[in-house]
């Protein structure tokens, strides 16, 4: 083969690798989270819906669990304050999931709420099972592909076991840039095939979880775990490349004219309490504290370890209600 034709060759396969990129990332531009699953059929009803929440709660399943929405509306009203909640919780969604759900729903949508309530959870890309999930996928842009990388080499950041590394991380950056996978999602939502959600995810999106008592070894390792809790106040350091992404979204949500505020829930392990966090001029509501907060630390009213049932909920969204409005009055 002559050398022209080589030139010719590798140019065709640079011009067919630039058309394709084009294409996936012309088909995912406005696919920015995936259509099944609850995570999907709330992004859809906030791209309808988006601008008349002045409050939206994005974090993981302590969020979708445990925030009632009309609750939490209704206690405020009883303070005379006005707020219309929505519930952005998803079973497993951590950093760098949460930030890049975050970024898109504010950039994305019609959303324009006045406080964003972030749960502060631990960095973690991969959740053990769900590695080659469309979600997995679908937040792998540069920025958060770019985070998860800078993680994984820093000194300070114990990497997961279930991290397959940094490769990984790579080949999902990828897969999503060149749409790979994406094609079906994209034509369903063009074409109107949406999933319908019932009415109550579709108001609020509470996802309740059933009311069901520990059995008796569940109860006995969970009043262990509160008593080895109750009373301490282990703390670690944030890891500095994660401290920078959070004072980095800090930023990001304040210039979409909103107020961050973050939220630690009814924790067992004490995970999220640091040292170096939250700086000056931001608001942390915790609640990982049995010894102050012992109405979330029932047994009776937990569906496990980590997460509160239904009524657990109930008596959480009222503590915070009642936190929340006292805050509000202090800012005046």
């Amino acid at each position: 083969m002559s050398f022209r034709r080589i030139v010719v060759a590798v140019r065709n396969v640079l011009f067919f690798l630039i058309g394709l990129m084009g294409a996936g990332a012309l088909q995912t531009r406005d696919v920015n989270l995936p259509e099944s699953g609850s995570l999907g059929r709330k992004w859809r009803h906030f791209e309808e819906h988006g601008a008349k929440y002045s409050l939206v709660f994005m974090g993981s399943s302590r969020v979708a669990h445990h925030f009632i929405p009309e609750q939490f509306d209704a206690e405020l009203k009883k303070a005379g304050v006005e707020m219309k909640s929505f519930n952005f919780g998803q079973d497993g969604m951590f950093p760098p999931e949460s930030f890049y759900a975050l970024r898109s729903l504010l950039e994305q949508t019609p959303a324009k709420p006045r406080f964003v309530l972030i749960d502060l959870m631990n960095f973690r890309p991969i959740l053990k099972g769900n590695e080659e999930a469309e979600r997995a996928v679908a937040w792998h842009d540069g920025r958060h592909t770019l985070l998860a990388l800078r993680m994984l080499l820093s000194s300070d950041y114990e990497k997961p076991e279930e991290d397959p590394g940094m490769l990984y991380h790579a080949r999902l950056f990828a897969q999503r840039t060149l749409g790979e996978g994406r094609w079906h999602d994209w034509l369903k939502t063009r074409i109107k095939l949406k999933q319908r959600m019932s009415s109550t995810v579709a108001s609020s999106g509470y996802e309740p979880l059933e009311s069901r008592p520990l059995d008796a070894k569940e109860a006995e390792r969970f009043r262990g775990l509160v008593e080895s809790l109750t009373g301490t106040d282990r703390r670690t350091e944030l890891p500095a490349v994660y401290r920078r992404e959070l004072e980095s979204l800090i930023e990001f949500v304040r210039s979409r004219g909103a107020e961050p505020v973050f939220v630690v829930s009814p924790d067992i392990f004490a995970s999220q309490r640091y040292n170096n966090w939250p700086p000056s001029g931001v608001t942390q509501f915790s609640y990982d504290y049995p010894e102050t907060y012992p109405t979330l630390y029932r047994p009776e009213q937990r569906y496990d370890a980590s997460h509160l049932d239904g009524e657990g909920a109930k008596e959480f969204t009222r503590i915070f209600a009642a936190e929340f409005a006292d805050w509000l009055k202090r800012r005046k």
